[in-house]
């Protein structure tokens, strides 16, 4: 292990010594560090694919929670929408309630009839039903939105976690890859 802390510790001097420059910037920068451009390049390859393998992985956790909040608001449109429909279906129950007293006035058997009463009754329940129906319908709807976006964010850390250890191991596959060129005398 101190092996390969050793070897990213000079891959790491090997890309200050260089810097950003390429070509014949980074062979002189090499040479002054007591290696050829090659293991330079070696080097500096190995630190861009970490780094863009983690960037990457952070992209796509970023990603996945933009994802995740627009399924959060999505949920509270859901349910929105469901308060507005229940609340349509009590007006409409309201509007068939009076209706129904009125029909009952003018034909002469009058609001307080039993028959009439078991009407309303029946007429407001079904209302009631009917309100509750579009509520539970958006609730679910919201949900399955926010079932979504919890398993986005999962999906997110996951990718974002992969892409540590994959960085992790292009370190590894990436010094190794050093030595040997160090050892053939790059």
């Amino acid at each position: 292990m101190a092996e390969v802390a050793a070897l990213f510790a000079s891959m790491a001097a090997t890309v200050g010594a260089t810097g950003a420059g390429a070509g014949a910037a980074a062979g002189a920068g090499a040479a002054g560090a007591g290696m050829s451009g090659l293991s330079a390049l070696s080097a500096i390859g190995t630190a861009a694919s970490i780094g863009g393998t983690i960037l990457g992985g952070v992209s796509a956790n970023r990603a996945a929670k933009q994802e995740a909040a627009m399924r959060e608001r999505q949920a509270a449109v859901e349910r929105a929408d469901a308060s507005r429909r229940a609340e349509e279906e009590r007006r409409k129950t309201t509007l068939v309630m009076s209706r129904q007293k009125a029909l009952a006035a003018t034909s002469g058997a009058g609001t307080q009839n039993p028959t009439i009463l078991d009407i309303m009754s029946e007429t407001a329940q079904r209302g009631s039903y009917l309100a509750r129906t579009e509520m539970y319908g958006g609730e679910d709807r919201a949900r399955g939105q926010l079932d979504q976006a919890a398993a986005a964010k999962a999906k997110g850390r996951s990718q974002m976690t992969g892409s540590f250890f994959d960085a992790f191991g292009e370190g590894i596959e990436g010094a190794s890859n050093f030595k040997k060129l160090r050892m053939q005398g790059y």
